[in-house]
């Protein structure tokens, strides 16, 4: 791990040191930043993007439990958490059980103040305000089409498409997300180009401007039967928020769950525009310890502290049915997404070991697996671990059966580094192992 450190840091440890070596990174070249400008771009958002805070409430410290040793088996050899850190270039790790942190770690400058920014995890806070609005009859449901709140998407490829469809990213509307560092692709445009410009309603115009997909034959996809990945239809999902409450996410955010939630830290979500909309696609910082705090707060279905729900009473277990359009056959049979969530099962090739208590394909009867416990898994969608992800390795992972949270920032040197075949080098699949090995670890507590 020093070495790791050592060439990561290039001898710095402090935020001041990482602008000197890297200097301030360009927006427009997210996808070009070198792993010390993600250090410092991610950690220093106000610096680069325009923002609004969202404050917090009457937080107090996390409760520490006793540490937890985990090892873990991955390609072909034992690792510890040391390993895992240095493998996944990460800058924070946080493990909860049953509210308590069970493991905390953060890469050299980077600590329990620091604001970091979400990328797509932020997609899941969007879709959990979505539930909150829904909860609040400022929508009124999933089932109404986006013109309603967005008017105007009238005329559009997006018209008549409803808000299930759209936080599914199953749409029927043509958008190609990556490789991210292809400038051709729509992503790259507003991540990269567009959300840098700064400009108002840029991103609404672009989205105005796509085409319907159509299938093999030419025909024109019908939406709810494709699903195709889209950060795109992530900015209106929180544009729909927004013109549902007439909020800002961030306002939203602090009104519906950061303060009543009782967070510990303010944070702040990136706008599309000084003053502007907030950019629901990414764009969400908070500290490791409040990412933490908003886990929980999902796990427990949306529950507060003065015992009210801020979501609709099956949200979340609405939110983790993965869609059947996303399935990926023998890794994820029944689908890899819900609402903006993600269920990310392990492979077992023979080298990497499957879940203590589940498999690829979901729930299984614990006492054939284990001779650890005696309960049984049901069937409820969400008796797995299901997760948030963002690119170049950050993750929010939920285990609601087993009372588990784990949040990871990270500063991967590829924004899509997937080769389900390569294993070892996968570092995807080595996080679902990772969290395996956590949940295994922590079971008996």
């Amino acid at each position: 791990m020093k070495k790791w450190i050592s060439a990561l840091f290039l001898g710095a440890l402090c935020t001041t040191s990482w602008a000197q070596e890297a200097g301030r990174p360009d927006p427009a070249q997210l996808f070009q930043w070198t792993t010390d400008q993600k250090l410092y771009g991610f950690s220093h958002t106000a610096d680069l993007y325009a923002n609004e805070p969202f404050h917090a409430g009457k937080g107090s410290a996390l409760i520490k439990d006793v540490p937890v040793k985990v090892n873990y088996q991955y390609g072909g050899t034992t690792r510890s958490v040391d390993d895992y850190v240095v493998s996944q270039k990460a800058a924070g790790l946080l493990v909860l059980k049953k509210g308590k942190v069970a493991l905390e770690w953060y890469a050299p400058g980077i600590n329990e103040t620091t604001l970091w920014e979400s990328k797509s995890v932020g997609k899941s806070v969007v879709s959990t305000l979505m539930g909150a609005a829904l909860k609040e009859g400022k929508i009124k449901s999933l089932d109404d089409k986006v013109e309603l709140y967005i008017p105007e998407l009238k005329g559009s490829a997006y018209e008549g498409v409803t808000l299930r469809n759209m936080i599914r990213m199953a749409s029927g509307v043509a958008w190609v997300e990556d490789p991210y560092e292809d400038p051709s692709t729509d992503a790259n445009h507003i991540l990269a180009a567009g959300l840098a410009s700064g400009k108002a309603g840029n991103m609404l115009q672009y989205m105005k401007g796509l085409k319907r997909a159509v299938d093999k034959d030419g025909k024109p996809v019908e939406q709810g039967t494709v699903w195709n990945y889209n950060t795109g239809e992530a900015f209106l999902s929180g544009l729909v928020v927004q013109r549902a409450t007439g909020k800002t996410l961030s306002k939203y955010l602090e009104e519906k769950i950061w303060k009543p939630a009782q967070m510990e830290h303010d944070g702040l979500w990136i706008l599309e525009s000084k003053g502007g909309v907030s950019f629901g696609g990414i764009g969400f910082n908070a500290t490791l310890r409040d990412y933490g705090r908003f886990a929980q707060f999902v796990l427990g279905n949306g529950v507060l502290p003065n015992g009210t729900s801020a979501l609709p009473a099956r949200w979340v277990q609405d939110a983790t049915t993965w869609f059947g359009p996303s399935a990926l056959p023998d890794f994820a049979d029944n689908g890899q997404y819900g609402y903006m969530w993600w269920f990310s099962p392990a492979f077992d090739d023979e080298v990497n070991q499957a879940a203590p208590l589940t498999t690829k394909t979901g729930p299984v009867d614990v006492q054939k697996t284990t001779a650890k416990t005696s309960k049984v898994l049901s069937n409820r969608t969400s008796d797995w671990t299901f997760v948030a992800f963002g690119i170049y390795g950050q993750m929010i992972a939920i285990n609601q059966l087993e009372n588990v949270v784990v949040v990871q920032w990270s500063t991967w040197d590829n924004s899509d580094p997937v080769e389900l075949e390569k294993f070892p080098t996968d570092p995807y699949n080595e996080e679902s192992v990772f969290l395996n090995a956590v949940i295994d670890a922590l079971h008996d507590r």
